[in-house]
């Protein structure tokens, strides 16, 4: 059982991904829906603030064998503009050596209207070194 006692608190939307010296990752959606900065008056979760207002970064926990993970680390991926950074996926470019990968957020600059497949602002993906 992988828990995170940094940032949020929270973990969601796991997704694991083999690395090239065989190990693994993974990285997970740094967010935990019962955090009261997230809960309205009567403590209903606030999806919307939530959006707007969760965390930039996501968790990243490695593993030799799947079972003893070291972890979370948490590499900033979203921009001050953005609202949470949400459901992270990754895929190994093997012909770059890089890993790409992608996640869902919101943007202040159409008020948060709009779910985007994004990186670093721009409606597009990015790879690593």
């Amino acid at each position: 059982l992988l828990e995170s006692t940094i940032n949020d608190h929270g973990a969601r939307d796991p997704f694991i991904i083999r690395l090239e010296d065989g190990g693994f990752a993974l990285i997970a959606t740094d967010l935990n829906t019962r955090n009261a900065a997230y809960r309205g008056s009567d403590g209903t979760p606030q999806w919307r603030r939530m959006e707007t207002h969760g965390r930039h970064d996501i968790l990243v926990w490695k593993s030799p064998d799947l079972t003893h993970w070291i972890g979370p680390t948490t590499p900033r991926l979203g921009t001050a503009d953005m609202g949470n950074v949400w459901a992270p996926k990754a895929v190994h470019m093997q012909d770059r050596g890089r890993y790409l990968v992608t996640w869902s957020s919101t943007s202040r600059s159409d008020g948060f209207a709009k779910q985007r497949i994004t990186d670093h602002g721009r409606p597009t993906s990015t790879s690593s070194p």
